[in-house]
């Protein structure tokens, strides 16, 4: 098995929730006869194709006993959706989850089994291919409570349309009143000379989300998906969401909203839409990782031949300046009322193995390119993989082995904590790929940003108390800024108060408390 296939296989974990298999023998798949396999995720294009597309057909195909079957939604209800089911009781067999959001009332409410002893003997792969800290966010009392994926950190951050720049006079931004005239500028003063007032600075997505780069000027963020940064602050480790500079955060982001120079119904955005917005040139300054940097760059070349992207230093402010690191928040858990947990935990461990040499495609058909990862799309907007014959030729074997380069690069090439205890002959495959593998400059750029300014929180793992207040706590505080950032007419500094006092008042000192028993 190639190295690189190995190493992807906890990402492809993430991505491969719809894709079942029956790792056995004969007589174990006799057994698995009118097993119905129930996935719940929100990955793929949509119900239909998940269920009846090329990765479900190849699945009944190849395994046949399986009575297999996708449970699908869109990522922006996911929350909503697994929030309903796990406050009815009724998760499916396996479902996607946050560890920061869902995991911790899951467990608090006994919803799911401990992995632990399921691992042991039937997850080896995933033990071996999976870093240690991984584990982290989702141990409770000792026991492994979800398969973590390997989702990478530190590759976040703001990038910017240089030939709006460039169009405009400017030079690249450093200051956080630098950055401020840039947004403006690029609301204002019609960054791509189109002669029509359709620009804007900057969009938000799922709330006052992912914006945190322009948080980190005032020493805080709020973490992607809301999931809180921790620090440590004159001996105590606190979450930035209730500190004096989250206030001034938003008061600055609010100057920006209500000054139009953000637009205003992307804090309805979902990441689709938000990503559409910025390739279609309604916004000049993005913040996301390097692979989608240079993703979007191609994207935007398409339309806009002339467009050009740069990475940047995130603003520098009264607070410092940085980007968010991304932790391990996302898993598979397995439910108590699932029947057949062996089996599952069989399909994840295969994936974590050998499976990946075969499925990849699933990984390629989220984020590869017309061409290259897959073939074409028909017109339901499916996936359309290519026939076993057209495997075979060298111009699509050459087109899989970029995109698996890249696919490689995006999701694993940048854990130093992983890869720096790499053995001499895996050690000897990466140096080989940074070879092979061809980005544009930014794309490294990108990456030296990020090892350099993203700020991880101290906070690894959920604290005991997160299962009875997360959830309540996390929604006041979205609540909070949308209303401080959107809404007009209001008493800023009376909503932030009345917010202060729902964490003191909801469990927030207690999980502070926690937070730092847990660290000492």
């Amino acid at each position: 098995m190639k190295k690189y296939e190995v190493l992807l296989a906890a990402v492809a974990v993430f991505c491969l929730l719809a894709l079942p298999i029956f790792g056995g023998g004969e007589k174990e798949k006799a057994a698995a006869v009118e097993r119905k396999i129930v996935f719940q995720t929100f990955f793929g294009a949509g119900q239909e194709e998940t269920e009846n597309g090329f990765m479900s057909q190849a699945v009944r195909e190849a395994f046949p006993n399986w009575e297999f079957h996708i449970q699908w939604f869109t990522y922006a209800a996911y929350a909503e959706k697994l929030n309903l089911q796990i406050a009815s009781g009724d998760l499916p067999d396996m479902t996607v989850a946050d560890t920061n959001i869902q995991l911790p009332r899951m467990v608090d409410e006994d919803q799911v089994i401990a992995l632990d002893d399921l691992l042991n003997q039937y997850g080896k792969n995933l033990l071996k291919y999976t870093p240690s800290w991984h584990w982290d966010a989702c141990t409770y009392d000792g026991k492994k409570m979800c398969i973590i994926n390997g989702w990478t950190t530190k590759i976040w951050g703001p990038y910017i349309r240089k030939d709006w720049l460039d169009n405009l006079g400017l030079g690249m931004p450093d200051t956080l009143d630098d950055y401020e005239k840039v947004i403006r500028a690029f609301t204002f003063e019609d960054p791509d000379r189109n002669g029509k007032d359709d620009t804007f600075g900057f969009g938000f997505r799922e709330g006052v989300n992912w914006a945190d780069w322009i948080f980190h000027p005032f020493g805080v963020a709020p973490g992607h998906h809301h999931t809180g940064i921790w620090r440590k602050r004159a001996g105590r480790v606190e979450i930035d969401w209730v500190q004096p500079g989250m206030l001034d955060a938003l008061k600055f982001i609010r100057k920006l909203y209500q000054g139009g120079m953000i637009i205003p119904e992307s804090i309805t955005f979902s990441g689709t839409d938000w990503g559409q917005a910025f390739v279609t040139g309604r916004f000049g300054i993005h913040y996301h990782a390097a692979g989608t940097l240079q993703s979007h760059y191609f994207a935007l070349k398409e339309k806009f031949p002339e467009a050009e992207l740069a990475s940047l230093d995130p603003p520098k402010g009264p607070g410092g300046r940085g980007s968010s690191d991304e932790p391990m928040h996302w898993g598979f858990v397995i439910s108590k009322k699932c029947q057949y947990p062996e089996e599952y935990m069989k399909l994840m461990d295969w994936f974590a193995g050998d499976g990946w040499d075969k499925m990849h495609g699933w990984v390629n058909s989220v984020s590869a390119k017309v061409g290259r990862g897959f073939k074409e799309y028909n017109d339901k907007g499916w996936t359309v993989y290519w026939s076993k014959e057209e495997m075979t030729t060298k111009a699509v074997q050459d087109g899989l082995t970029q995109d698996n380069n890249e696919t490689f690069y995006h999701w694993k090439r940048p854990i130093d904590k992983f890869h720096a205890s790499l053995p001499a002959d895996e050690a000897a495959f990466y140096q080989k790929k940074d070879r092979e593998v061809k980005f544009i400059p930014e794309y490294y750029k990108h990456l030296e940003n990020a090892q350099k300014y993203d700020v991880t929180s101290l906070k690894a793992k959920p604290a005991p108390s997160e299962g009875q207040y997360w959830g309540s706590l996390r929604t006041k505080y979205k609540e909070t800024m949308s209303k401080i950032v959107a809404t007009e007419g209001i008493d800023v500094d009376a909503v932030w108060e009345e917010w202060l006092e729902y964490w003191r008042a909801n469990g927030g000192d207690q999980i502070t408390k926690e937070v730092n028993e847990m660290l000492k």
